[in-house]
């Protein structure tokens, strides 16, 4: 039997859904350790046996993995992400005026 919490994750899931994000990305667990300025080990940690993250680090993460804090708590199929800077505006074409005809 599973040990759920209240809200029925099972211990660990925040450890793997950051894995999963990071995967989801592409990316080592050297390349989000540069991006937030944490160590490889301690991403790694993070993946594997998550204990109390401050803040900062819940930030950093958060930013390094393309998501929101919440993103990072949140179940899979309400994760929420933010914007990507790398992700271009689409290209809209100019309105063009009608005549009114009555």
């Amino acid at each position: 039997m599973e040990n759920r919490s209240q809200n029925g994750e099972v211990p660990g899931d925040f450890g793997r859904r950051v894995k999963h994000r990071r995967l989801e990305l592409g990316l080592s667990t050297a390349e989000v350790a540069e991006r937030t300025g944490m160590s490889t080990r301690r991403i790694e940690h993070i993946e594997t046996d998550p204990d109390a993250l401050t803040g900062g680090e819940l930030l950093r993460l958060s930013r390094a993995l393309d998501t929101t804090i919440s993103g990072l708590f949140a179940p899979r199929r309400s994760r929420p992400t933010r914007p990507s800077v790398l992700t271009p505006e689409p290209e809209l074409e100019p309105m063009r005026r009608t005549s009114a005809s009555s």
